[in-house]
């Protein structure tokens, strides 16, 4: 949007003044999350981690919801005036972030909006403490552990309703608009073990899919009357994993059936790579390789398929 914030804010430009709604982003990198989970092996290594051959629509629906709260500590006073020359008050988003859920008034009152309570049933008997663990992940998702915040009145003020804005109105707005982006979360599945190891590996899939959502070239700013994001954003995490090949069902695709080695490379194969590539004693035979690409190719594309964990876990440990 062109001209200086009239809302809150997820990305700002200066000079000229555009600015990018932080619902609207939140909104993008909620969607790229959601494809990198249906359309990549990072659905099938998190699936893993928590002792699953695969995500199913409710696991990835209630972890792009977590998605969408990485940026929850924007909302604040501190970060919203950060862009306005001589405002008394400039904060970050991460350390606030994690101070919010701790303050006993406003942490309850953010965690009403945003509905957190209804979220723990999502992760089972562990559910506190797994919904707690991947918050923090999603809110590390610059790279560094979010520290524990010091204790001060002032920094827990940035949440106070003020005469410019109201952070905690900010925040049930997402919390009001996340059932439509993502129903099946909100719905029936069954419980999904997130503790330790998936924790890690999610914090890097928020990283990944901020990275993918902060393009200005793939998501541009929003313009007034561009209607609801999501499917926007939707659009263009497909899209952009397709150009940049981070989806590769086009390609396992051309493996049906498994190509020779000299349609791969235009020549006949020495008697060696002949024997390397119709034995499958190895991981690293070429035929072996192509065999465990293409067979992860086809239970994602046709999920009611099944194939052997082990095979599974070695498509995994591919480049």
């Amino acid at each position: 949007m062109k001209g200086f914030p009239t809302g809150f804010w997820g990305k700002f430009q200066q000079d000229p003044a555009e600015w990018h709604p932080l619902l609207d982003h939140c909104a993008d990198v909620a969607a790229c999350c959601e494809a990198l989970l249906q359309r990549t092996l990072l659905g099938a290594r998190l699936a893993r981690l928590a002792g699953l051959l695969q995500l199913d629509q409710y696991h990835v629906a209630r972890l792009a919801v977590i998605a969408a709260l990485h940026d929850v500590g924007k909302f604040n006073h501190g970060f919203q005036d950060k862009i306005r020359p001589g405002a008394p008050r400039h904060g970050g988003y991460v350390g606030e972030g994690r101070q919010l859920f701790q303050d006993e008034t406003y942490g309850t009152n953010a965690i009403e909006v945003l509905g957190l309570e209804s979220m723990i049933h999502w992760f089972g008997p562990v559910g506190d403490e797994a919904l707690s663990g991947l918050l923090l992940a999603s809110l590390a998702h610059h790279g560094e552990p979010v520290r524990e915040p010091e204790s001060s009145a002032a920094r827990i003020s940035l949440w106070g309703a003020q005469r410019e804005r109201d952070p905690l109105g900010g925040l049930a707005a997402l919390g009001s608009i996340l059932p439509q982006w993502f129903p099946e979360a909100f719905e029936g599945g069954s419980p999904l073990d997130a503790r330790g190891p998936f924790q890690h590996t999610f914090c890097g899939l928020i990283m990944l899919s901020d990275w993918m959502g902060s393009d200005r070239e793939w998501f541009p700013y929003s313009e007034i009357g561009d209607g609801d994001r999501i499917v926007f954003s939707r659009s263009q995490a497909g899209r952009m994993l397709r150009v940049l090949g981070l989806d590769t069902a086009k390609f396992q695709q051309r493996l049906q059936p498994l190509p020779s080695f000299s349609r791969c490379f235009d020549k006949f194969p020495r008697p060696f790579q002949s024997l390397m590539q119709n034995s499958g004693h190895t991981p690293c035979s070429f035929g072996h390789t192509f065999h465990t690409y293409a067979s992860v190719a086809m239970s994602l594309l046709c999920p009611k398929k099944r194939i052997p964990s082990g095979l599974l876990w070695n498509s995994m440990t591919l480049p």
